[in-house]
This record gives structure tokens, C-alpha cells and sequence, in this order.
């Protein structure tokens, strides 16, 4: 059985504090008209901003198949990747084995 989400979010912010990362998440709200939205300037906003000095950063978005990313999401993300001292992609609970590799790996 798959994961939500949400639940998803919450597995890879466990680990990612397991192994002594810390994480920026910028909530949804309900907004005009009664949609959601994330309450950021910038369209396409990662799900999450993982930190651990001196190993990087990363920013990713978090999806559940069918679900990918827009347009907007894989645009920031392709900006996003241009920093020297940052990684960005897509995780989903099929990369788990991926996953645990990046939050456990050391830069040297």
C-alpha cells in the first residue's frame, strides 16, 4: 500500500533528522477563492529545504505516482540545481534505497 503524501513527507523528514539533517517546509494555506497555496513568492517551491552543514543542501520535491511534477515545480527545481553547493530532484517512495543514500552520505 502506498503512502499519502503527506505520510511520504513525513518518513523522509524522520529520517533526514535520524541522520542530522534539518528541514524548511513551507506550509499550504487556504487562500482567495477558497484554493491552496503555498505562501511563497516563487511558483513551484519545493516540498522540503534539507540542511546539514557541510554536506549541502538539498531541495526536494515530494510525489506519490500518479502524481509528478508541474511545470512550475520542474522549472524551479532545473534553477534550483544550478548551485554549486546544492542538489534538487524529485523523490518518491519507489526511491526509497536512494533516499537513505543521500541522507546518509558524507561530502568529503
Amino acid at each position: 500500500m502506498k503512502p499519502t503524501e503527506n505520510e511520504f513527507q513525513e518518513q523522509v523528514i524522520e529520517l533526514a533528522h535520524m541522520q542530522g539533517w534539518r528541514h524548511l517546509h513551507v506550509r499550504r494555506t487556504i487562500g482567495k477563492g477558497n484554493r491552496w497555496v503555498t505562501a511563497t513568492n516563487l511558483k513551484g517551491w519545493p516540498d522540503l529545504v534539507l540542511m546539514r552543514p557541510p554536506d549541502g543542501l538539498l531541495f526536494i520535491e515530494l510525489k506519490v505516482p500518479p502524481n509528478g511534477p508541474s511545470a512550475e515545480q520542474q522549472e524551479m527545481l532545473n534553477y534550483l540545481s544550478g548551485f554549486p553547493f546544492a542538489e534538487a530532484g524529485i523523490w518518491t517512495p519507489d526511491d526509497w534505497p536512494v533516499i537513505e543514500l543521500a541522507l546518509r552520505r558524507r561530502k568529503t
